[in-house]
């Protein structure tokens, strides 16, 4: 895994995922003795406690995952002007004649459907250094495209 580029507000969520995780884990971890307690005469009969095991199991494989997540991150400050795209800024482009708006956003902030895409998906590596005026062709869903460079600035993180 490399290195990973968070806005101040997208390592925020992120943290608050990870404490919403440690949190379950820690209920599910008071759970089992309260569960291995009732719904059976031995542990492999309780339904209860297996199923309290099975997510226990769930949850520590997502933490993990986190963990990896954090130790590989950077927090970033979003530049105040730009002259290039790059992360933290809005993006105007055509692409086929449709003109179309998106922020250049940290790792895990991606929604397409508000105009947030990460700077790792495709797309963005595909915009990422280039001016407004450029007119190229990338590899978009697997398509041939031609996209426009319309106008770029900078967005709060």
């Amino acid at each position: 895994m490399g290195q990973l580029f968070f806005s101040k507000k997208g390592m925020a969520k992120f943290l608050d995922d990870v404490r919403r995780i440690e949190q379950q884990i820690a209920d599910c971890q008071s759970n089992i003795g309260e569960h291995s307690m009732t719904g059976g005469d031995a542990w492999h009969d309780n339904f209860s406690y297996e199923n309290t095991r099975r997510e226990l199991t769930l949850l520590n494989g997502r933490l993990k995952g986190f963990y990896e997540i954090r130790a590989n991150s950077l927090v970033i400050d979003y530049p105040k002007t730009v002259n290039h795209i790059q992360l933290g800024c809005k993006v105007t482009f055509k692409l086929d004649g449709n003109e179309i708006t998106y922020d250049i956003v940290g790792f895990g902030e991606s929604d397409p459907e508000n105009g947030k895409i990460a700077y790792n998906t495709p797309l963005s590596k595909s915009l990422i250094l280039k001016k407004p005026g450029d007119c190229f062709r990338a590899n978009i869903g697997g398509i041939e495209r031609t996209l426009e460079i319309l106008a770029t600035e900078p967005i709060d993180g």
